[in-house]
């Protein structure tokens, strides 16, 4: 005979002490359970973040700062040319430095004024930190608008397309 419970009698002699609490701590199995799921979702959120790693360092830099322009011969066009030379620091591994290349640097309003008015040169400052330290880069991504030799204007930081317009007319 069944007891009220609806279980089998085995289960109605297995009962709690008095000081018991009423919600059963889960067991083994439900521990599993959960361990089943943890490591795939942390397999997961692994690959995701891989893919955002490379996605960033793949990010190349803007197509006015060609990448075969060294410093040297930035400097000399700048001094044929008269038009200041500007200088892009950053780096493959930086985030903000990829979401400035991909967003306002990769703007064809960006694009058309930088290469109409200034002789661009990119400055990757791992590859080159000599250079990063002689032109007191502090924070990247960086802007520098160099005249002579010397510069005379810096902007730190990604910025949006307008101010960044606005910043390299005014440095002019």
């Amino acid at each position: 005979m069944q007891e009220a419970h609806g279980g089998d009698d085995a289960a109605a002699d297995q009962q709690l002490p008095a000081d018991a609490p009423s919600t059963p701590e889960p067991g083994p199995a439900r521990r599993r359970g959960v361990k089943r799921w943890i490591t795939p979702g942390l397999m997961v959120l692994l690959l995701v973040f891989i893919a955002l790693a490379v996605r960033q360092q793949l990010t190349p830099p803007p197509s006015a700062f060609n990448q075969a322009v060294t410093l040297q011969a930035a400097s000399e066009a700048s001094k044929a040319s008269g038009r200041p030379m500007l200088v892009f620091a950053g780096a493959s591994w930086c985030v903000p430095c990829s979401m400035f290349k991909r967003a306002a640097l990769a703007d064809e309003r960006v694009i058309a004024w930088i290469t109409a008015n200034t002789e661009p040169v990119y400055l990757d400052i791992d590859k080159q930190p000599e250079a990063a330290a002689e032109f007191g880069v502090r924070a990247i991504p960086s802007l520098m608008l160099v005249k002579e030799g010397s510069i005379v204007d810096r902007i730190d930081g990604a910025q949006d397309t307008d101010r960044l317009l606005a910043w390299l007319r005014a440095s002019r």
